[in-house]
């Protein structure tokens, strides 16, 4: 999380372009049966990043964004 919330030019919306270029790969190299695993937890893992992130780099009066 730090190393991310850390890169200046890393913007929120990167996340949905990455993710969907990452499940893409998953449907070209893994079966039908293990790809939705894989995505669900890209997914998860990407929301969270996304959600740090963001909140990092609010000020601390600044209620959170919750449509990320």
């Amino acid at each position: 999380m730090l190393v991310h919330t850390g890169i200046s030019a890393l913007k929120l919306h990167y996340f949905a372009i990455w993710l969907g270029i990452f499940d893409q790969t998953l449907t070209q190299t893994l079966s039908v049966k293990d790809a939705p695993d894989r995505s669900l937890l890209a997914h998860r893992t990407g929301r969270g990043l996304r959600l740090g992130v963001d909140a990092a780099r609010k000020r601390p009066d600044c209620p959170p964004n919750l449509r990320l």
